[in-house]
């Protein structure tokens, strides 16, 4: 009997509990990371050097456009790879995407740091006086090793991610925020080095926040190694094939990043062309403090709902993708429609703790209504771009964000800003346009996403990406484009042939979340009741009709993984029609059956075929339905995703025998 469908209701619930406990912890950690970064404007701020703040803050907005949006862009493809190759069991998948994403990234860091060996010239040309370009450029030079260092960090945590790890992640930001007080008041006080000192005390805090989380991840690889879900098995010649299918994911997710990202920095760049610009720079500062403070919590939500969508499609379940999705959605517009609200009512208070400049204050209590209001547009916007890439949709989200943000936001920042005169004000009202009209356009097109669809995509995608070359996972041959067609076409072909038996029979082939993963053997598992092969079932001709299964009992076929029995005499055969209409009826007489696609779609009948109520890999009670032994051979040596451990146990099931003939 078909496991019970959980209601939509309790899938939601089921998702929203998931989502949380994610969510906590991250937003726990970007918060952390918040005090970091004041920590270190407040030790910056406090030096006897007038110029030293203006110095660390372009720098590190140079830092950030140029090197940190890039590596968190790139490394972004890995959440769509390892979140899905999770969910389908692909465990192995993630080492070696791992490895491949940090040497792109890498990779990337050397023209970027040659591009700061020479900042100097290009902070000049962008209008800025020479004793702040200097400072500038000198800070940001020093503190260029920061970028490899991120690249680790940021790869690393998107690979534990996918495994819904995160508080390890939360108490390494935590440790390294109490120690940069001591490594500033280190170098910039006791040593007096000044903006060096600074630049110092950035590294330090870099470099512990990266050693840690690389002892901890091995750490905890080493323990898991010998576990047959070990995500780690060591380095691998594979990261350095199937570059293209990574960055067709990757260069997308960048675009997307980077694009919104800029998008801010071009504002505040504006607002120093504005009359009485010291005050409007403010006033973008403060406001884009506040901002920041409300979004960490939306940042943890698009983590959160981005390895939820990931980790289900991998495994199958459409409705749970779905469910989480827009969970995550309602829950981003609830939270920071209570953050706006909050803010807009303590608008006094926050903007005399942010400043004590009066100007600075009057623009800014004129500015916050508008402000607060962002709030909402821009965390849901993090959320479905978070959704998108669970999806492997980086393409679409950056298209949304490039016309968006460029095609409409920043003009419109131009046109409210300078022609009409509204200055800041007119800068956080295109702001606020362009956030909530790119959050009610990206959800319609999440509205319209065919849920079952993305799953058949997921499947493709987690098939056998390290394949792109054209090597292979045991059974059959072909590289990942084969494979991926072959996956798609496989699923659609089960979909079908589940729509036209009865409903009430229906699960019998497929389960009721249409489930199917993908094993590193290249074979989709269609539920926890059929597997098929997919490199030797694309392409093959259907069979001619067989003469039906006689009556009588049926010998066993010997196993590869449970008791190993008897060498198998010849057995009748079905077509695979027949053999597909005698499994969804509970194949009277119990014979188990296996699909020989390569002779012609012959299926080989030989003990009992078991039905096990209840996920794979060992999970829910087993019912023989026929009286033979319980034992038939594996055949291809390859097993399926999720029902691993139960056919190890010598549990009969419907698989892929080679010709015989």
């Amino acid at each position: 009997m078909a496991p019970a469908t959980p209601s939509g209701w309790e899938e939601s619930a089921r998702a929203a509990r998931q989502l949380a406990q994610m969510a906590i912890p991250l937003w726990a950690q970007n918060f952390a990371q918040i005090l970091l970064g004041l920590i270190a404007i407040a030790f910056v701020g406090h030096m006897n050097d007038p110029l030293a703040l203006s110095q660390v803050v372009l720098a590190t907005s140079l830092f950030n456009v140029t090197g940190a949006s890039i590596i968190s862009g790139l490394s972004a493809g890995m959440e769509t790879f390892c979140g899905q190759g999770m969910g389908a069991g692909n465990h192995a998948m993630l080492g070696t995407v791992l490895q491949r994403a940090v040497a792109i990234c890498l990779l990337v860091c050397a023209p970027v740091t040659l591009l700061w060996a020479n900042a100097g010239p290009i902070i000049l040309r962008l209008g800025q006086p020479q004793a702040i370009a200097a400072g500038a450029a000198r800070y940001l030079l020093q503190v260029s090793p920061c970028i490899y260092m991120l690249a680790i960090s940021e790869c690393l945590k998107r690979y534990l991610l996918a495994q819904r790890v995160v508080v390890p992640g939360t108490v390494i930001t935590a440790v390294t925020t109490l120690c940069a007080p001591v490594f500033y008041w280190l170098t910039i006080y006791k040593m007096k080095l000044g903006l060096d000192g600074a630049a110092a005390g950035f590294v330090l805090c870099t470099f512990t926040s990266t050693s840690l989380m690389i002892a901890y991840t091995a750490a905890r690889d080493a323990r898991r190694r010998r576990r047959p879900d070990a995500t780690w098995t060591g380095l691998t010649s594979d990261a350095f094939r199937g570059w293209g299918q990574y960055l067709g994911l990757a260069v997308p997710a960048m675009v997307a990043v980077c694009s919104e990202w800029w998008t801010y920095e071009v504002v505040i760049f504006m607002a120093g062309l504005l009359p009485n610009a010291e005050v409007a720079v403010g006033v973008m500062g403060l406001a884009f403090q506040v901002s920041a403070v409300a979004y960490m919590s939306a940042m943890a939500l698009s983590a959160a709902a981005n390895t939820r969508v990931a980790n289900e499609l991998g495994a199958g379940n459409a409705r749970s993708a779905r469910a989480s999705c827009w969970v995550a959605a309602a829950a981003v517009v609830l939270l920071q429609s209570a953050q706006s609200g909050a803010c807009f009512l303590a608008r006094r208070q926050v903007i005399g703790l942010l400043s004590s400049n009066e100007q600075v204050e009057a623009l800014a209590l004129i500015v916050m209504p508008v402000l607060v209001v962002t709030f909402i547009g821009d965390g849901t916007n993090a959320v479905l771009q978070g959704v998108l890439r669970g999806a492997g949709r980086q393409a679409l989200g950056a298209a949304m964000n490039v016309i968006g943000y460029w095609a409409f936001g920043v003009p419109l920042a131009v046109l409210l800003g300078f022609h009409l005169h509204l200055g800041v004000l007119g800068f956080w009202v295109a702001l606020l346009a362009t956030t909530s009209g790119q959050a009610l356009v990206q959800a319609a097109v999440l509205s319209r996403i065919d849920w079952a669809a993305e799953v058949s995509r997921a499947a493709a995608l987690a098939a056998a990406p390290e394949d792109a070359a054209g090597a292979t996972n045991g059974g059959g041959g072909g590289g990942a484009a084969a494979r991926s067609k072959a996956a798609a076409a496989d699923v659609a072909a089960a979909e079908a042939a589940a729509a036209a038996l009865p409903e009430d029979e229906r699960p019998l082939l497929l389960d009721t979340s249409r489930s199917r993963s993908v094993s590193e053997h290249g074979s989709a598992s269609f539920g926890p009741r059929l597997s098929i092969d997919l490199v030797a079932l694309a392409g093959t001709p259907p069979a001619p009709r067989r003469a039906p299964l006689p009556p009588g009992p049926r010998r066993v076929v010997s196993s590869s993984t449970g008791g190993g029995g008897p060498p198998a005499a010849p057995a009748a055969t079905w077509t695979l029609e027949e053999a597909e209409e005698g499994l969804s009826r509970g194949v009277a007489d119990g014979g188990a059956l296996a699909a020989d696609a390569a002779g012609g779609g012959r299926r080989r009948v030989g003990g009992a075929l078991e039905r096990r109520d209840g996920a794979g890999g060992g999970g829910g009670k087993r019912r023989a339905m026929g009286p033979a032994d319980d034992d038939v051979s594996d055949g291809c040596g390859g097993d399926v995703t999720g029902q691993r451990d139960a056919q190890a146990r010598g549990g009969a099931h419907a698989k892929l025998l080679p010709d015989e003939r």
